[in-house]
Parts: C-alpha cells; structure tokens; sequence
C-alpha cells in the first residue's frame, strides 16, 4: 500500500481509490482506506477535510468535456505550482507545532481550493466515464455522498451551504455530488432534524419514500423508518411544502407546531398539531420518563431512538418508571432502565427486545 503518510490534499483528491472510498462506489476501496484509517487514526482530520473538499467543488462531467478539462487542469496546476512553488506545503497535523514563519504559509483551505477546483473536474470525469454504464450516462445518474448512522447512534452533519442535518439512529442520508449548485436535494432514510440555511434561489427539498418536503429557511424534522407504515413531517420553525409525489394533490403547507403524517398503506395523510417543547427536548439530547408504564417505555424508545422496540412478558408488579438522561448512549439508558425495573433486554438488527423477569 502506498504510503498514503505523505499524501497532501492535492493527492487525495487525484487518488482514484480514495474517490471511490468517498462515494462508495468500490467496496475494495472503502476496506483499503477503513483499514489503513484504523491503523493511523492521527491522519482522519486530512481525510475528512479532504473529503469535504471533494463534495463541496462536486459536479458532473460528460465524456465531451473530459480531453477540455484536463488540459484545463494541466494548466492550472502547472501555473498554481510555479507561482506558489514556494508556500505550497502538505497537510499539518494540528497536534503539531505550526510554522516558523507564518506570513510566508497558505491556509489549508485555500491551497487545497485553488488545486482541487482544477483537477476535481477531471478526477470526477474519469472516475464517471471509467465506472459508469452506457445507459447510466444516458441518465445522467449522480454519485452520493453517502452517511449512515447505526443503533443508538446520532450525527449532525454539516452541509457545504450551511444547513445542519441531525440524523437519527438507523438512518441514512444521500447528499448528491452536485448539492447545492442549482439545487438542495437529498434522499432519507429513517429520520433527521433539518436546520435549512436561507437561499431564496435554490429551495431545500428533502425526499423520503413517496414524501417530498421542500423548505427555504427553516427547521423541521422528517422520519421514514421501514418498521413503520407512514412518513411523518412536523415543523419546528419557518414553513415548510409537504406533496406525496404520486398524489399532486396532495399539496398542503405546515405552519410551526404542525405535523403532516402520511400512511402508505392506506395513500392518506393526516394534518395535527405535535409539542413543539417535546421535539426540543430530543434535539437536545434529553430524554425524560415521567411515570411510564411498560408499554409507554416501548413508545418513548421507539421514538427516540428510531428503533423498533418489542416487549415480551407481562411485568409482576405495574411498572411507572422516573428517569432523565442527558445526551447518553443507547445502551446506558438501557441499563438503567432494566435495572430499576428488574427487566432484561437485547439489542439486534436494528431492534429492542425487553423481557420482563
């Protein structure tokens, strides 16, 4: 393996299997950069910043345009590296003590920028035309980033325009290569809090199964789990469009404090009104139980943490169960509740499974 140590920023970005790690498109690649990530933790903030690179200056590139940009970027770095030959310098770890002479050393961002926004429109040209069927350049298909989030887990990610994405347990967001270009589009699986950056010019829309929600500057959240048999949309700030694709008609707007629930099984959807304090307390991190019962245990759980949660046995003695946690993990909360209330649990495949004793 080459010793990827050494690479700058400029190098990751015209490695093709770091491309193909990035978008996920070649499992050989994703196990070659998670292994090699494994054994040399201290580089992760190079890859992540070149990767974030990568999906920001992102766009498409037909087989036309590829001899034309790469004659562009030949140009370019050819220039970039004869005038600036002498502050260009490979990617410093932060841990490290900074340059002598700091006048005379770019920033990151800028030297990355000014490399990247060359060799970025090749990179992706060669990497489509080399990897991409004849008929998925007819449909002019896009690559994704890609993020996924596992059992009791959350990550917010920052978008290139600004907007925040909060995603929830056992979900799964698409970023296309091209986001926020002309257009703010993503894909979701499972459930996210959307903090959308204002941009009168490019509407921000969220698609998840037959649901599309389209928004300009505002919060609101968005859950599509496959265990469950509806889409649901509840706004916390601003307003928001909510259509079924399959139904125009089905065109409504939500005001703050309003919640659209469709249910697929039945092609209905369903206006009310949701507390807005509840959803803050979640994109907080605190999960309050007041008094729950065995079966509003099950509710709260499976709400919180996007997972489907079964319960077996009936509890000896009727369960009220008090307790606050504060941005803890999945399994401590969990422990705590087994424990007071002498229950068991399991957690698999994306699922809860508490057994009364």
């Amino acid at each position: 393996m080459n010793n990827y140590r050494n690479y700058s920023i400029e190098d990751l970005l015209l490695d093709d299997s770091f491309v193909h790690y990035c978008l996920e498109t070649e499992q050989a690649a994703t196990e070659q950069w998670s292994a090699w990530l494994l054994q040399n933790p201290d580089q992760e903030s190079k890859l992540k910043a070149a990767r974030k690179l990568l999906f920001s200056l992102g766009i498409r590139i037909s087989a036309e345009e590829k001899t034309v940009e790469f004659n562009k970027l030949k140009t370019a770095v050819e220039a970039l590296r004869s005038s600036e030959a002498s502050t260009l310098v490979n990617y410093q770890d932060p841990s490290k003590s900074p340059a002598k002479n700091p006048a005379k050393t770019f920033s990151l961002f800028r030297i990355a920028a000014s490399v990247a926004a060359a060799c970025l429109l090749v990179l992706l040209g060669y990497w489509l035309n080399s990897t991409i069927t004849p008929a998925d350049q007819t449909n002019q298909r896009l690559a994704y980033e890609i993020v996924r989030t596992g059992n009791g887990e959350r990550k917010s990610v920052e978008l290139v325009d600004g907007s925040t994405v909060l995603l929830n347990s056992n979900s799964t967001i698409k970023i296309p290569i091209d986001y926020n270009r002309n257009k703010r589009d993503l894909q979701l699986e499972g459930e996210a809090l959307f903090e959308v950056a204002k941009n009168a010019g490019k509407p921000f829309l969220v698609k998840a199964a037959q649901t599309e929600v389209e928004a300009l500057g505002t919060i609101f959240k968005v859950r599509s789990y496959s265990f469950e048999n509806f889409v649901q949309t509840s706004l916390l700030e601003g307003k928001v469009s909510v259509i079924q694709s399959n139904r125009p008609s089905s065109l409504h707007y939500l005001g703050p404090g309003m919640q659209s629930t469709y249910f697929a099984n039945a092609d209905t959807s369903d206006l009310t009104s949701f507390n807005i304090a509840t959803e803050e307390k979640w994109r907080n991190g605190e999960l309050v139980f007041q008094n729950a019962s065995f079966s509003q245990i099950q509710q709260t759980l499976q709400y919180w943490f996007g997972m489907e949660v079964e319960l077996h046995g009936k509890p000896a003695k009727p369960i009220l169960f008090n307790g606050k946690f504060s941005n803890k993990s999945l399994e401590d909360v969990m422990k705590a509740i087994a424990y007071v209330n002498n229950l068991s649990y399991t957690i698999n495949d994306k699922q809860i499974t508490i057994i009364s004793k």
